[in-house]
């Protein structure tokens, strides 16, 4: 007995698994689950920042035996708190290898169809770029693109179903759809910043209707750093167009570049939307800077505030989803002809909109001016801070000095909700904004 107790006391301990910590973490189906366990795993004595550090950086998705071709799965999505049973295609070209990061086109498809419909369309595309496809069947009411968190959501659910059992490369996701597809593609490009390197919607715009928090045009700002190119045939409804021609000229008046407009002359709401544009060199030429040196987030939703390192965490009393609108005219002034009226919803929505820009200087340096938001949080990389990790931040003529320690905490949380290789912050600071 004597030597048998011997022989468990001088028995090595056996490592703790980082990669199977992180993988149960990531796949627990609550927000709050993971984030719990990610402070749980950063309370461990046993492992250091750097050591999660490694780990986040080699984290892998779940071993899957892709064949070439299409594949269709059916797979439960929790969306919004609930398990929705959704139908998936994908499409793997012939190089796919699970061992190396690929390209994925996200493509989303019309009303009342599914994915496989969408999904032929860019087969020839992804064979030409290395890249999957990942096509959702919209599993709720069928009938064309609600504007509704819901919807959103369960795109985002289906990207992170895809990314952990596919080798995604994370600075090239490129979304696409058409019709209602293509409605949903500007509204995840303008409300989800960060996420993918290009956009491409065809057949469907942003939206100006305020009603129901629909109204999207209003966070033009984050894509900023998002190439997107529209299309639309040229007897398409005049609403749609409106709404095209409206929202490229007011990007072109604040310098948002790389947002392009194609019109395919001679057709109306159908047409094939790869033929003849080069589509596999566009793709290829958009990539992701995962930590860009400026960062632009508006938001009027507290579950759509961030956008890379930056982070709206509170709203002026006076920013809404759906604010109430008066249109007021003076006695004697014509009426309001439709553009006109349209550009002022747009005005009025913009003064119910939240909007903070962040730069990073240098070293422990940032500059931040916001509207409409009171306190923002930064997420920092190795290097941003200052040797005593700190970060001085510029607001207008004033200027003000945070703590930025580094920490296992921020880094797992952070990671467990976007499990992304090339992001890993170490350390956050809270910024309270300057009124404006």
């Amino acid at each position: 007995m004597l030597n048998l107790l011997l022989a468990v006391a001088v028995a090595p301990q056996v490592a703790f698994d980082l990669q199977s910590a992180l993988a149960s973490a990531v796949d627990l189906a609550e927000p709050a689950d993971r984030a719990k366990a990610a402070r749980e795993l950063a309370s461990r004595k046993d492992v250091t920042l750097d050591q999660w550090l490694q780990a986040a950086g080699a984290f892998q998705p779940i071993p899957m035996e892709w064949e070439p071709g299409r594949q269709r799965v059916e797979v439960p999505l929790e969306v919004q708190g609930s398990e929705e049973s959704t139908e998936l295609w994908l499409y793997f070209p012939k190089d796919y290898r699970h061992d190396v990061a690929a390209p994925l086109i996200v493509a989303l498809h019309g009303a009342g169809g599914r994915g496989a419909d969408i999904l032929q369309h860019w087969m020839g595309v992804a064979d030409a770029t290395g890249a999957a496809i990942l096509a959702p069947s919209e599993a709720g009411p069928n009938q064309g693109s609600t504007g509704k968190p819901r919807e959103r959501r369960s795109v985002l659910e289906a990207i992170r179903w895809t990314r952990r059992r596919v080798n995604v490369d994370e600075n090239r996701i490129w979304l696409t759809g058409y019709s209602r597809g293509g409605n949903l593609c500007w509204n995840l490009a303008l409300r989800f910043p960060g996420i993918f390197a290009a956009a491409a919607p065809q057949a469907g715009g942003p939206r100006i209707n305020p009603v129901a928090g629909t109204n999207n045009m209003r966070f033009l700002d984050n894509l900023t750093d998002t190439p997107l190119r529209a299309m639309v045939g040229s007897e398409e409804l005049p609403g749609l167009q409106r709404s095209l021609k409206m929202f490229i000229e007011r990007a072109a008046a604040r310098d948002i570049e790389s947002l392009d407009l194609v019109t395919i002359p001679g057709r109306g709401h159908l047409f094939d939307p790869t033929t003849g544009r080069g589509w596999p060199e566009w793709f290829e030429s958009k990539a992701r800077e995962p930590w860009p040196k400026t960062v632009v987030r508006q938001a009027a939703r507290k579950d759509e505030t961030s956008n890379s390192w930056i982070t709206i965490e509170s709203f002026h009393r006076d920013v809404k989803e759906e604010p109430r609108l008066v249109l007021r005219t003076k006695p004697g002034d014509p009426p309001l002809d439709e553009r006109t009226k349209w550009i002022k919803v747009l005005d009025l929505m913009e003064e119910s909109t939240a909007r903070v820009k962040a730069e990073f200087l240098g070293e422990g340096r940032f500059r931040l001016t916001s509207e409409r938001a009171t306190t923002a949080s930064l997420l920092l990389q190795r290097g941003w801070t200052d040797a005593k990790g700190k970060i001085r931040v510029e607001q207008g003529t004033k200027s003000r000095t945070y703590a930025a320690k580094p920490s296992a905490k921020v880094l797992l949380e952070v990671f467990v909700e976007r499990f992304d290789r090339t992001f890993l912050p170490v350390a956050r600071a809270k910024v309270r904004l300057e009124k404006r």
